[in-house]
């Protein structure tokens, strides 16, 4: 069963084929890649908390739509911790999905934007906005999400292929105000450039396990 797991996250990275595939199967029960994804990545969301006080979050490409698969939430007392949901998060609205999209090709980019779009209009605003976020390699989410709420996440990538992951802080504004934007990204990229080292180290030494069938 454990090399069957494994098989499946080596076949989904980009140095073999890039696909599309569910992170789920359909029950809300994570595909095993999606959960080694998130095991590999947790440690990386839990230095975050510790780093800045704030919520951690991990969000994962899912077909033409953007899912927070993993949330790290602050322990301290006495601290109000923001939650930015579990599941599908709104295209337009939201830095973990524009983090993603921001560095996907153009053509992908159009179609999953004209999907969720309102009209022509809407559909120009969410690309401008993406666009912005692929200049500045970051996307924030500035109230967008509601009143007082602010969001800042980078986009990740497995051994320069196509960007499937980003990782996030979400938060108050009054208190993710205290630092700029920077040190936010520096912080994650940090993270970020650790967590994808381990995982490309990861799966570099399973290799011969996921390529033969009968190696034990």
């Amino acid at each position: 069963a454990m090399k069957k797991h494994l098989r499946h996250v080596w076949d989904d990275t980009p140095e073999t084929e890039w696909r599309e595939m569910s992170e789920f199967d359909g029950s809300g029960v994570a595909t095993p890649a999606t959960a080694l994804e998130i095991a590999l990545f947790r440690p990386a969301l839990l230095a975050l908390v510790e780093r800045f006080g704030e919520t951690a979050f991990l969000a994962i490409l899912r077909d033409r739509e953007v899912e927070i698969v993993d949330v790290a939430l602050p322990r301290s007392r006495g601290r109000m911790s923001m939650h930015p949901g579990l599941g599908l998060h709104p295209v337009g609205t939201c830095a973990a999905a524009a983090a993603i999209l921001a560095f996907q090709p153009d053509d992908r980019l159009d179609a999953i934007v004209d999907q969720v779009a309102s009209d022509n209009e809407d559909g120009e605003r969410i690309k401008r906005e993406i666009r912005e976020a692929r200049r500045q390699g970051f996307a924030r989410s500035d109230e967008t999400l509601g009143a007082g709420i602010y969001s800042i996440a980078i986009p990740g990538h497995i051994n320069r292929g196509p960007v499937r992951y980003s990782i996030g802080i979400f938060g108050t504004k009054s208190r993710m105000s205290a630092l700029p934007d920077t040190a936010y990204v520096e912080g994650i990229g940090q993270a970020v450039e650790h967590t994808i080292g381990r995982l490309g180290d990861v799966l570099s030494a399973l290799r011969p396990y996921l390529t033969t069938g009968e190696t034990e």
